[in-house]
């Protein structure tokens, strides 16, 4: 029999950070994991599921390949039942969001927008980035600001805002899970 890759969990409670580069996704995610424990849960960098060069067209930010990794790696992890999963990762629109739910049928799906000041992006990334990697990056913070920024979502509203330049990562995760009340 083949393995199953495929598993349809029901209420699934999956926490989106979701905002510009440098805004401080990942960050963020890794307070709200440190924020949760002893509480059995996952932390998925999404690009990094994605790191394959070159990627196809239609998937320049690797997406599709990450959430089918994704998929993939959840069905031995849910044996004790549905994982929480918190995801940082870019989503810019509708459709962005529909993949994710089709990736994970049955999930409760809690997204949050995290925006800051252009010129404090820009300063993060300087602080992880270099050179043409730098400069890209920059380029793709202004352009996913004033995306995002924009209300692109009609059908996956955010369900918080945040902004993330005046308060520390600690203090933010715990606004975050205040507010949203995840993962009940």
């Amino acid at each position: 029999m083949p393995a199953q890759t495929h598993l349809t969990v029901t209420h699934r409670p999956v926490l989106i950070l979701n905002g510009p580069c440098g805004v401080g996704k990942t960050t963020l995610a890794g307070a709200i994991s440190h924020a949760l424990l002893p509480l059995r849960h996952a932390l998925f960098d999404l690009d990094a599921l994605a790191w394959v060069y070159p990627r196809p067209d239609d998937d320049p930010f690797g997406q599709r390949l990450a959430l089918a990794q994704l998929a993939r790696l959840l069905p031995p992890l849910d044996q004790d039942g549905p994982l929480p999963l918190i995801l940082p990762h870019v989503w810019e629109t509708d459709a962005d969001l529909d993949r994710l739910t089709d990736a994970l049928p049955g999930s409760r799906i809690t997204h949050v927008l995290l925006l800051a000041p252009v010129a404090v992006m820009e300063a993060r990334l300087a602080r992880r980035e270099q050179g043409d990697a730098l400069r890209w990056h920059r380029e793709r913070a202004r352009v996913l600001d004033a995306a995002l920024r924009s209300g692109p979502f009609r059908r996956h509203i955010p369900d918080l805002t945040a902004d993330t330049a005046d308060m520390p990562p600690d203090r933010l995760a715990r606004l975050v899970l205040d507010r949203t009340r995840w993962p009940s």
